[in-house]
């Protein structure tokens, strides 16, 4: 069963973030390392959001759709739920 909790490392130290588990004996740990997100990384980001959304309005993709209620009713599918008959 994997549990996730947070905390920062500061050195070879952990200091919880959350509520540190409840464990009262040595435990393997495997720690992952999250990248750091820069404001230029940021930035770039909302670069590439901002030029994909004018791409998409200059091809305007739903332009072929009259009716969405149409539409949606068209394409979408329900699942059976489990144990009932239609």
């Amino acid at each position: 069963m994997l549990n996730t909790y947070r905390a920062i490392l500061d050195g070879n130290q952990l200091k919880w973030i959350d509520t540190p588990p409840q464990i009262t004996k040595s435990v393997e740990v495997q720690i992952i390392l999250l990248k750091e997100t820069t404001q230029a990384a940021l930035r770039e980001r909302g670069q590439k959001m901002a030029w994909v959304l004018e791409s998409l309005a200059k091809i305007n993709p739903l332009s072929g759709i009259n009716d969405p209620l149409e539409w949606q009713r068209d394409i979408r599918q329900d699942r059976p739920l489990p144990n009932r008959t239609p």
